[in-house]
């Protein structure tokens, strides 16, 4: 119940409240009956949703080329009739076309271990450094704004 102290009945604006009107006494946090029981067993489906379609998606992965002794010698098997049917036309002597109009790869003879072609995540699986070093930056560039709000929140506390 909220009760009007001295200060309202007097023309101030002050209203006290009970804490017990406004904080429950005590909050049970162990033996609780679970509610939304329907919106948890749709969560739990959902992640396994997730991660089966994530593994039916990895387990359909295909090698995009052929590769002897660490080297890029061709085209797979898989991709090579569509690559053919890309390159029927085109005279170009790069990239996929070079494997298939006779050409030679300017990749090829560079010192990267990168394709080129690849996406984020195969870069990162190919240069797992990549992702040790940017999470570092990023730690390290938290761990450092952290401390100087630590250190200078102080001084400017008092303008506040």
């Amino acid at each position: 119940m909220i009760k009007a102290s001295a200060d309202t009945e007097a023309g101030g604006s002050n209203i006290l409240v009970a804490p017990e009107d406004t904080v429950p006494p005590k909050v049970d946090f162990k033996n609780r009956n679970v509610t939304d029981k329907w919106w948890g067993v749709l969560y739990v489906l959902s992640y396994i949703a997730f991660l089966s379609t994530g593994f039916f998606l990895v387990s359909q992965a295909k090698e995009r080329y052929t590769y002897s002794d660490g080297a890029r010698t061709g085209i797979s098997d898989h991709f090579l009739s569509e690559a053919q049917e890309c390159c029927a036309d085109d005279t170009d002597t790069n990239g996929i076309c070079s494997y298939v109009n006779g050409g030679t790869d300017r990749r090829l003879a560079s010192t990267s271990k990168f394709d080129g072609d690849e996406g984020i995540f195969d870069a990162f699986i190919e240069a797992p450094e990549i992702i040790f070093g940017l999470t570092a930056l990023t730690l390290g560039k938290y761990f450092k704004i952290s401390i100087l709000l630590i250190v200078f929140l102080p001084c400017f506390g008092s303008a506040y």
